[in-house]
């Protein structure tokens, strides 16, 4: 009956598994034939969907997954049965005696319950690698969330850049009506034409690197490196938020949901079983025949069936064998205390960059930045009156424009921290909520 209960439980879960593997096949199959849907302007979740279906590696994590319930079918099964047939070459044709054979059919069994036995160590590796399979899933969408703030953030800040560019524009007509009125020396409008090439250099990188951070983003896309994406929104306000729950509550939770746990215990599980298996090897597996030979001279006699018994005699060996997995066993325990360890050690930090990305948004946003623009307008009216110098109103401009990117790559930061919180508490990034926390 114990038996009997265990083969049920394998029926059930691997056709559960292998009802999941369909539908997520299907998913990913039905997707890679089509342009994806990613928004205009681009959305946040739409990038991350359509990742979670376009991009090859999760089809190989498909397939990887696949493959492991594939040997669970191979494993869970009697060995095939033999045929063998022998005759006796130098009575064909001789008139003194029949034709001689023997035909004889073998069928070897495994000790009861060791088949199943084997089924529950596959059974269990396909379970982990379907949370692998999670895991691949969660990987990309974190890359795939951080590549879409850090285009968001360029295409900001490029907006940003032209608009300084504007500035110092006006900083070099002030400095040329300075000279035209005999305030202001020759070397005046030379220094802000070159602190507007330096702003101009600015917009060089920024173009590089948004391209690079887009073909990224098409890499994940499974696209070509070059394709164009739609512009992402003109702005994406930056919530305070609630205050995050507790790092023990935020550890709890992410210790029940991350993937690569539940992983790690189904190959502690699949070590388990297969030191039961080896175990089992102790036991003896058995065989049955039967052969009819023609060559008997008594009818009674040409018909034979017979039983035959296996006997484990090398006890040292089986031994070794169970004190392998064993260990085995251990080494896979130990992997996973060293990721409980890692993945406390994850939430902690994430928790801790929001905080702290929130407080430097917070003093940046607004502290630092109306002070420097108060500076700038100061340091414009005392150039233009002739009471300043221009040093003073290009690093003016500069604290703003400095000041500005940092504002942006605060809110940046804030959005990365976010979905890193979401990622280390097990939680798809760029579709799933802050724990404790509506957006």
């Amino acid at each position: 009956m114990m038996l009997g209960a265990c083969a049920s439980s394998q029926d059930g879960l691997r056709q559960s598994m292998l009802e999941q593997l369909a539908r997520e096949q299907s998913l990913h199959d039905d997707a890679r034939g089509e342009a994806p849907e990613l928004g205009a302007p681009l959305r946040r979740d739409a990038v991350v969907r359509a990742v979670l279906v376009r991009n090859p590696d999760i089809g190989a994590a498909l397939h990887a997954w696949r493959a492991t319930l594939e040997r669970e079918a191979q494993r869970d099964v009697l060995p095939d049965p033999r045929v063998e047939y022998t005759f006796a070459p130098l009575s064909i044709g001789n008139a003194d005696v029949r034709y001689g054979q023997i035909i004889t059919v073998r069928q070897d069994f495994p000790f009861p319950g060791q088949l199943s036995l084997r089924g529950a160590v596959v059974l269990a590796e396909a379970a982990a690698a379907r949370d692998d399979y999670q895991t691949v899933r969660l990987e990309l969408a974190l890359m795939a969330s951080r590549l879409y703030d850090r285009l968001y953030a360029l295409e900001r800040a490029l907006e940003i850049n032209t608009e300084h560019q504007t500035l110092v524009r006006d900083v070099r007509a002030v400095t040329l009506d300075q000279l035209a009125a005999g305030r202001a020396t020759q070397a005046e409008p030379l220094r802000a034409e070159l602190e507007l090439h330096r702003v101009e250099l600015d917009r060089v990188r920024l173009v590089a690197e948004r391209e690079v951070v887009v073909a990224r983003l098409n890499g994940l896309l499974h696209r070509r490196p070059e394709s164009a994406l739609p512009p992402t929104p003109a702005r994406i306000e930056v919530e305070a938020g609630s205050p995050l729950p507790s790092t023990e509550d935020l550890q709890t939770l992410a210790l029940a949901a991350r993937s690569e746990l539940h992983a790690a215990e189904r190959r502690i599980e699949a070590r388990e079983a297969a030191r039961d298996v080896a175990s089992s090897e102790r036991r003896p597996d058995f065989g049955v025949m039967a052969s009819y030979n023609s060559m008997w001279q008594q009818v009674a006699h040409q018909l034979m069936v017979g039983v035959s018994v296996v006997v484990p005699l090398h006890f040292a060996a089986a031994r070794a064998a169970v004190r392998e997995q064993e260990s085995l066993t251990e080494v896979e325990r130990a992997r996973r205390e060293t990721l409980v360890d890692r993945v406390r050690v994850e939430v902690q930090e994430a928790r801790a960059n929001i905080e702290r990305a929130r407080e430097s948004l917070r003093l940046l946003a607004t502290q630092m930045l109306p002070t420097a623009r108060d500076q700038l307008d100061a340091a414009h009216a005392a150039y233009v009156s002739g009471r300043g110098p221009l040093e003073a109103l290009i690093d003016a401009e500069r604290s703003v424009r400095t000041l500005t990117l940092e504002v942006l790559w605060a809110e940046a930061e804030v959005k990365g921290a976010r979905v890193d919180l979401v990622r280390a508490t097990g939680g798809v990034a760029g579709i799933d909520e802050l724990p404790g926390e509506n957006r």
